[in-house]
C-alpha cells in the first residue's frame, strides 16, 4: 500500500507541476526527468541481481566484498556522469531544453546507481515495508522539492537541482541501512546482468520516447499537452511493474523448484489492473484530465486511454524479462533494440501528427512483446 501510495504521489507531483507551471514549462520538467527516469531504470537491473543474490546468500552468506560491486557501480556512475555531460549539447539541441539542466541530470547518476543496490538487498531480505517506505520518502521529496521551488521562485533548473539533492540524502541513509545485510557474490560484468541491462534500457527507451518525439514533431505547447496526458496514460504501468519486481524473489525460488505458479499468476494480476485502468481512461478521460490537469489539457484528454492501451504490453514483457533474470537465461537480447528503432522511424516519417505517434508507440511496444517472448522462449 505505501508503494502504491508513493506511485499516487508520484503523480500528484506531476500534476502539480503542470498546474502551476503551464504545459510548456510542465513539458521542459517532464522532458528532462524522463531521462534522470532512463539511469534509474539500468540502476533497477543491477537491484534486480542484487536481490537474486541475496536470495541465494541467505543460508550461506559468502565473505565477500559488497565493496567491490559498489566501486564498480560508482564507476558506472561516473560513465554516465560524463556520457550525459558530453551528449548535453545535441541533447539540448533536439529536445529544445537549455545546456545547464543537463548538469543534475548527471549528478543524478550517481544516487541513482547506488540506490539499487541498497533497495535490492532489502527486497532480497523480503524486507517490502522498508523497500516501500524508501519508495514513498522519495516520491514525497520530489514533492517537497516542487513547494520549495515554487517558494523560492526556483527555475526548471532549480527544480530539477532540489530534486537531485532530495534523492541523494535520503539514498545515502537507505545504504546505511542496509550495510549490515548479507554479503552477496556478483560480477559486475556477467553476461546475464549486461544483458538484462540492455532490455531494461530498451523497455525504458520504448516507455519514455514519445516525450522527447512529441516535443521534436510538435509544437511546445502542443508537445507539453499531450505528455502530460501521456504521463497519466502510462499510470497503467505503475501497478503491474511493482507486482512484477515484488514477484522476482519467489520468481527465483521457483525457478529452482522448476514450477511456474507465481508466474502465472502475476501474468493474470497484470492482465486485470491494465484493464481496469485503460477502461476507468477510456469511460471518463475528460473528466479525469479536467480535474487534475485543468482545462489547458482538456483537448488531449483521449490521450490517456490511448497511451494506456499502447504500454501495456511493456507491463508483459517486463514480466518475461524478470522471469528470464531468474532463471538465469537470456539469449537474442540485441533483438529488442529494433522496438524503439521502429517508433523513431514512423514519428521521423510522420511528424506533427498526434494520431500517429500513439499509433507507432502502439507497434513498438507490441513488437517489443513479441520479441521479449522469443527471448524467454529460446
Amino acid at each position: 500500500m505505501l508503494t502504491l501510495l508513493g506511485g499516487a504521489t508520484n503523480y500528484l507531483f506531476h500534476i502539480l507541476v503542470a498546474r502551476s507551471l503551464g504545459p510548456i514549462k510542465y513539458g521542459e520538467v517532464a522532458t528532462t526527468l524522463g531521462i534522470m527516469s532512463i539511469i534509474t531504470t539500468s540502476g533497477i537491473v543491477f537491484q534486480t541481481s542484487a536481490s537474486k543474490q541475496t536470495v541465494i546468500s541467505l543460508d550461506n552468506s559468502p565473505r565477500m566484498g559488497i565493496d567491490q560491486f559498489s566501486r564498480n557501480l560508482t564507476r558506472g556512475a561516473i560513465f554516465t556522469f560524463l556520457t550525459v555531460l558530453l551528449l548535453s549539447p545535441l541533447l539540448a539541441n533536439f529536445l529544445h531544453l537549455s545546456p545547464l539542466l543537463f548538469l543534475p541530470v548527471a549528478l543524478f547518476s550517481f544516487p541513482a546507481l547506488h540506490e539499487s543496490l541498497a533497495t535490492g538487498r532489502l527486497q532480497g531480505m523480503n524486507r517490502y515495508e522498508t523497500t516501500a517506505i524508501y519508495s514513498f520518502v522519495q516520491s514525497l521529496a520530489k514533492l517537497c522539492a516542487i513547494g520549495v521551488s515554487v517558494a523560492i521562485g526556483a527555475s526548471t533548473f532549480g527544480l530539477i537541482s532540489i530534486i537531485v539533492v532530495f534523492a541523494t540524502l535520503i539514498v545515502i541513509h537507505e545504504i546505511r541501512k542496509t550495510s549490515h545485510g548479507p554479503a552477496i557474490q556478483m560480477a559486475f560484468t556477467d553476461s546475464v546482468i549486461l544483458k538484462q541491462l540492455f532490455v531494461v534500457v530498451m523497455i525504458l527507451i520504448t516507455q519514455s520516447l514519445d516525450v522527447p518525439l512529441a516535443r521534436f514533431s510538435l509544437g511546445e505547447l502542443e508537445a507539453g499537452k499531450f505528455v502530460a496526458a501521456s504521463q497519466l496514460g502510462k499510470i497503467t504501468l505503475v501497478l503491474p511493474f511493482m507486482l512484477a519486481q515484488f514477484a522476482f524473489p519467489q520468481l527465483v525460488k521457483d525457478s529452482l523448484s522448476g514450477i511456474r505458479t507465481t508466474f502465472n499468476r502475476v501474468i493474470m494480476e497484470i492482465l486485470l489492473a491494465s484493464t481496469a485502468v485503460s477502461l476507468t481512461l477510456l469511460l471518463f478521460h475528460e473528466t479525469i484530465v479536467s480535474i487534475l490537469l485543468g482545462n489547458e489539457f482538456a483537448s488531449s484528454s483521449a490521450v490517456t486511454w490511448q497511451m494506456s492501451l499502447a504500454f501495456t504490453p511493456l507491463s508483459l514483457a517486463n514480466l518475461y524479462l524478470l522471469d528470464c533474470v531468474a532463471r538465469g537465461r537470456i539469449r537474442h537480447s540485441m533483438h529488442v533494440g529494433l522496438a524503439p528503432i521502429i517508433l523513431i522511424v514512423m514519428v521521423t516519417i510522420f511528424p506533427g501528427n498526434i494520431s500517429m505517434l500513439v499509433a507507432s508507440c502502439f507497434i513498438s511496444t507490441l513488437l517489443f512483446l513479441f520479441l521479449t517472448l522469443r527471448i524467454s522462449h529460446d
